[in-house]
């Protein structure tokens, strides 16, 4: 984004994330990814897949999740000592903050922010990248109508919305917010041990708990009366997804997002596999590539029948069809997966 030099203005730069699935993610993705080393940490992550249907909850599961991101700095406070400290002005805290080159992820009520279009009181993060005085308004990327795109908020529809406190629960006032900036002079190695072992739990539908350290993104902290311990208790991992999204479908309960996010898992790999070729000598690279872009057809079709058969009449009308089509992509997936994971080793 151009910058301008209106001392009253300053724009953070952002760009299209490689995906869009969640908030934290495409917050993420729209910040780092552009030069080398930040796009190697990316191929080196986004792996393994989880999905909890009890709390309709779905996201990547890797090793790095992106508070601990080598190529960021984070920083938490909670909402009641950022406007202690600015005198209970919150476009004054976040001027200040994009001044220094934070990005600020508040907690917001949706409802408070026109550009949401909702009259829901529903909590959120968006990425604040940017503001301009002059306006009265900040700039911030989020999901405004399905679509992970940018919009502006007013100092006051900003101010309104983070006044917003969900009574029942008591420790909503201690939610942190956080402000992250890109660090500078970080050189990341490629891992591909690191690669083989997240490839080894998405094949075997493991997590990797007791392997990895686990770290938790906002989005499952928003979820009501989230409990951890039955949330990873629920939770299915790898090609296991598959299982749980065709049981989703018989049961007429499955989610856009769940479907989205393992297509968002198949964009990623085409990447990953196009890094892969061109820093190694990776064996039957033009069948996996070929086999790739047939999960990439076949998780966009997946997705499309899913929204036709939701808006069909009668309702699900195509979901019989839609199992079917599930159960065969995992087929592929595997063999797909399992022909990576040789490749793979063969290199170590």
């Amino acid at each position: 984004m151009v910058q301008s030099n209106n001392t009253n203005v300053k724009i953070l730069p952002t760009h299209t994330p490689i995906i869009a699935h969640l908030p934290q993610d495409a917050a993420l993705l729209s910040i780092i990814g552009d030069d080398l080393g930040e796009y190697e940490w990316v191929m080196n992550n986004f792996v393994n897949i989880r999905i909890n249907e009890e709390f309709e909850y779905d996201d990547f599961y890797r090793e790095d999740m992106w508070y601990n991101c080598y190529y960021i700095e984070d920083n938490a406070l909670t909402r009641n000592f950022i406007l202690r400290i600015s005198n209970g002005d919150f476009s004054k805290f976040v001027i200040d903050c994009i001044r220094s080159g934070y990005y600020v992820l508040p907690y917001i009520n949706k409802r408070s922010i026109s550009a949401y279009r909702t009259s829901t009181d529903e909590r959120h993060s968006p990425l604040v990248y940017g503001f301009d005085i002059d306006k009265r308004e900040i700039y911030m990327a989020d999901f405004f109508q399905s679509k992970y795109s940018h919009a502006t908020a007013s100092f006051d529809e900003l101010q309104s919305s983070i006044e917003y406190c969900e009574t029942e629960h008591e420790w909503y006032p201690y939610k942190l917010f956080r402000i992250i900036r890109k660090k500078k002079g970080y050189v990341y190695s490629f891992d591909l041990s690191s690669l083989i072992k997240q490839v080894e739990d998405y094949v075997s539908s493991r997590s990797m708990n007791g392997t990895f350290l686990q770290h938790q993104t906002n989005d499952m902290e928003e979820k009501k009366f989230f409990s951890l311990a039955n949330a990873y208790s629920g939770m299915k991992f790898g090609l296991e997804y598959y299982d749980t999204l065709c049981d989703l479908v018989e049961n007429h309960r499955v989610w856009l997002s769940a479907m989205y996010l393992i297509r968002a898992q198949k964009i990623l790999m085409k990447h990953r596999l196009e890094y892969l070729s061109t820093r190694y000598n990776l064996s039957r690279h033009e069948e996996l590539h070929s086999m790739s872009n047939e999960l990439l057809k076949r998780t966009l079709f997946n997705q499309n029948l899913y929204l036709k058969s939701f808006f069909s009449n009668p309702r699900f009308k195509y979901n019989d069809r839609l199992k079917i089509e599930i159960a065969q992509t995992k087929e592929i997936d595997k063999d797909f997966s399992d022909l990576l994971l040789s490749s793979l080793t063969k290199l170590k």
